[in-house]
């Protein structure tokens, strides 16, 4: 007689997105609603450069002509924007004062990308000796807070455009460099790179022909955050007198009016302009930088409903084996992780998954917290992701009964062994002291599986565990849940794309295909007669010596 079901689900998934994988897209910039942050940053930047390159020529007043006897004068319609401490028009300050902030930050940013640019594909790429000698020296420079250093440097060197500019680079270069390095290890390590090598190509031909073109992306985003730094570093050392010297205007110098109580009162038209054209030329480039961020790493939605609802409909028994399968993305884990509450936050659950007479979906989150691990387990796909490599595996598996049970110092110690005997873990005593990393991905699985039964759950969630082991192990870690399952009385919910180890494996089959189920059978029952077309097409594309025509079946 077969056993009553432990769990029963009628579900919706609601999801307000379905994404891709990010797909790189360095060198097509195409402007449109989805990069409004590009659209808006340059837009803004062009304006203001035209506003300053033509704007001076368009007055009447030079940024150096003084007039004591307008000191300080309220806007007017010869004088829009008033007049500063020395009568000086305010608007034609401003103009000039864009162009010098705007200079700076483009002679600045343009130095230290290509020091930066350029030490951190050295240290990259040329090895350990020059890694250590540049990242030592990185390290160093930023030891020191970066703003003292330049005004250290601006009070000695004095202050001018052209110190500035040096200051500001020679400082700043050392993030780039890091940003660029770190890549470089990483790309250096690719096939395409080691193909490079072996064909026989220069270093320099492969760090210009391979490298460079892989890191450029990330240059030019860094290179908007140092534009930006740079003209706040500029405004912030004019602002204490160390940066451009008057009487040439810049934002930073004009916002020295603000130092006065009496001007920061009552004359707002000789400081509170440049601070907002500071902050809106701040604002610009980090929209053109996080514009660049997300055309370089997308992520393209695969349709471009806001919302998309599906049903999901099965059933779990104690001691029977219940097999979900279906191809790549058709909704298997997304299913089976909604019974735990472990599906990320653009999806929604909602419906009923009755467990035990009680619906999870309207429990408290304590009660799921609860649920977790002592009634209801997950086995991982991974192994190596799913165990701490900080921890030895026995302490991880102890934390079970140290959660879920009452037992503790040797007790614990002692259900570890046992529960490794159980998983049929060779030498146990020694494997409860290792660290993952010192141990084989079979033994890893196992571990995994004790971790799963230590609290005696009532289902098993076991998400593709055979899939990082090698054939060998998949017909043993398969023989150990088949055990479980019969011996402990556990439903187990098995994900899976193998169908030719399921037919002596599983109890139960459901099919999945777009997040639906498309058929519910017993295994043995599925494996003779097919309803489903899909379910056929499944069927007929697993490889089969005998009688295989060249082709597999297409699903």
């Amino acid at each position: 007689m077969r056993n009553k079901k432990i769990l029963s689900t009628k579900k919706s998934f609601v999801s307000k997105s379905i994404n891709k994988s990010f797909i790189p897209n360095c060198f097509k910039i195409d402007i449109s609603k989805k990069n409004v942050y590009i659209a808006f940053g340059c837009a803004v930047l062009i304006i203001l450069s035209i506003v300053a390159l033509i704007g001076p020529f368009m007055t009447k007043f030079s940024y150096s002509d003084i007039d004591l006897y307008s000191i300080n004068a309220k806007p007017s319609k010869e004088h829009i924007l008033g007049t500063d401490n020395l009568g000086r028009d305010m608007l034609t300050r401003l103009l000039y004062s864009i162009r010098i902030s705007l200079l700076v930050g483009v002679l600045a940013t343009s130095i230290q990308i290509a020091i930066g640019a350029v030490l951190g594909l050295l240290s990259g790429y040329g090895g350990k000796k020059i890694d250590f000698i540049i990242m030592r020296t990185i390290d160093v420079l930023m030891c020191f807070p970066f703003f003292i250093v330049a005004i250290s440097f601006a009070s000695i060197l004095g202050p001018s455009i052209r110190n500035l500019v040096l200051i500001i680079s020679l400082l700043s270069w050392t993030e780039v460099a890091r940003i660029v390095r770190a890549q470089t290890l990483s790309l250096k390590k690719r096939d395409f790179v080691v193909i490079s090598k072996v064909i026989g190509f220069s270093n320099f031909r492969i760090v210009i022909r391979d490298i460079l073109p892989n890191v450029f992306p990330s240059i030019i985003v860094a290179s908007t955050i140092s534009m930006a730094n740079a003209i706040l570093m500029e405004a912030s050392l004019s602002f204490l007198g160390l940066g451009v010297k008057e009487p040439m205007p810049s934002l930073g110098n004009i916002l020295t009016a603000a130092q006065n109580m009496r001007a920061l009162q009552s004359y707002w038209w000789t400081w509170l302009p440049a601070g907002i054209l500071i902050v809106l030329i701040l604002v610009s480039i980090n929209f053109i930088g996080e514009g660049f961020r997300i055309y370089f790493n997308p992520i393209e939605n695969v349709i471009e409903q806001k919302e998309i609802e599906v049903e999901v409909d099965f059933e779990l028994i104690p001691g029977r084996i219940t097999a979900l399968i279906g191809e790549s993305g058709s909704g298997k884990t997304i299913s089976s992780m909604g019974i735990v509450g472990l599906n990320s936050d653009n999806i929604y659950v909602k419906g009923r998954i009755i467990f035990e007479g009680e619906n999870l979906l309207s429990a408290s989150k304590e009660m799921i917290e609860k649920r977790r691990g002592s009634e209801i387990s997950v086995i991982f796909q991974s192994p190596s992701k799913s165990l701490n490599p900080t921890f030895t595996v026995g302490n991880q598996v102890g934390e079970m009964y140290k959660l879920h049970s009452n037992k503790k110092g040797s007790d614990i110690y002692n259900s570890v062994i046992e529960l490794f005997k159980s998983v049929k873990l060779e030498n146990p005593e020694q494997v409860y002291s290792k660290y993952p990393h010192e141990i084989s991905g079979g033994m890893k699985q196992r571990v995994q599986i004790a971790c799963a039964i230590a609290a005696n759950p009532k289902i098993i969630i076991a998400d593709e565990p055979t899939t990082a082991i090698d054939d060998n192990l998949k017909l043993e870690i398969l023989g150990l849940l088949k055990d479980i399952s019969k011996n402990m009385n556990v439903a187990i919910l098995f994900i899976s794309h193998d169908l030719k180890r399921l037919e002596n494996f599983a109890d139960d089959i459901v099919v999945m295909k777009d997040l639906r189920i498309i058929e519910k059978k017993e295994c043995k029952a599925f494996f003779r007669k097919q309803e489903n077309e899909y379910s056929r097409s499944l069927v007929a594309a697993i490889p089969n010596p005998n009688n295989f025509k060249g082709r597999f079946e297409s699903i």
